[in-house]
């Protein structure tokens, strides 16, 4: 209890590295098509930026067989579980791809909680990543052009360099929502992915 009155001073004193702002976070707001932003945001002061693809929706495994639910409609997506961390995927239409999951299971090594990695089949050299989530919810990213930068933040204040680009002004965290500056102008927000 005595401890308590930390967390505001650590959420106003944001730095590289603080946990508040590290991982994977997508945008709330995306175009009609569903593009949008993607950052990563490391302990050791880099970033990954890309615009991408965002799809959301619910997932369930039943019967060996993943129900993906993306708005109304639901389809049943077989699963063949490999060896390790690897699952081969067929869906009713498309060909079959194979999936590798990133990082350690986020539950019993057969479920498909966690980040999973393949191949994207539309015909360029891309891969898109999956995350299935304890709630239920499921998240698809397709960067598009991933960019690799440096970051700092001070006082409250995020700068962020990313190829040849740079963007900084206020950031904030609350809760599950990370507020970045646009170049654009008014802030985004973004939400883990």
């Amino acid at each position: 209890m005595g401890h308590l009155w930390l967390l505001p001073i650590l959420v106003l004193t944001l730095h590289a590295g603080d946990p508040a702002v590290l991982g994977r976070w997508h945008s709330v707001e995306r175009s009609k098509g569903g593009i949008g932003a993607i950052y990563e945001f490391r302990a050791d002061g880099t970033v990954t930026f890309s615009p991408a693809a965002i799809v959301t929706g619910t997932y369930a495994e039943e019967n060996g067989n993943l129900v993906l639910t993306l708005g109304t409609k639901s389809t049943v997506i077989k699963l063949d579980r490999r060896a390790g961390d690897l699952v081969k995927v067929t869906a009713p239409s498309g060909p079959p791809r194979e999936m590798k999951r990133i990082g350690p299971p986020e539950a019993a090594p057969a479920s498909l909680r966690g980040y999973w990695r393949s191949p994207w089949t539309g015909g360029q050299d891309l891969e898109q990543y999956e995350r299935f989530r304890a709630d239920g919810t499921y998240v698809f990213t397709l960067p598009m052009r991933p960019r690799s930068g440096y970051y700092k933040i001070t006082k409250g204040s995020i700068w962020i360099q990313v190829a040849n680009t740079v963007t900084e002004g206020p950031v904030a965290r609350d809760g599950d929502t990370l507020t970045l500056p646009s170049r654009k102008g008014a802030p985004d927000k973004y939400v883990p992915y």
